[in-house]
């Protein structure tokens, strides 16, 4: 789970805390969760205020709707708040 001061959510009491340092407060308390999926991850929006995007290798961005993994393979850019991560 990425977040400000992110803490254990329901459906993810076992989940790995990493809190992300954002002085502009564009990240969530609890923002987004992350997994493995296959040959790369899924992301789930936890109804955060900036919510979570997708942008594949060619450039399509999709919003992921709170509540719902979404599966992200490698090359695409995940960005939540104004912080982004590449899936390798």
């Amino acid at each position: 789970l990425l977040g400000r001061n992110p803490a254990q959510v329901d459906g993810f009491a076992t989940a790995r805390l990493l809190p992300i340092a954002d002085s502009a407060r564009s990240i969530s308390k609890t923002h987004v969760a992350v997994g493995p999926a296959g040959a790369g991850v899924w992301v789930q929006d936890l109804h955060s205020t900036n919510g979570v995007r997708v942008t594949d290798p060619a450039g399509a961005t999709t919003r992921a709707t709170p509540g719902e993994r979404v599966t992200v393979l490698p090359g695409a850019t995940v960005t939540y708040g104004d912080r982004s991560f590449v899936v390798g």
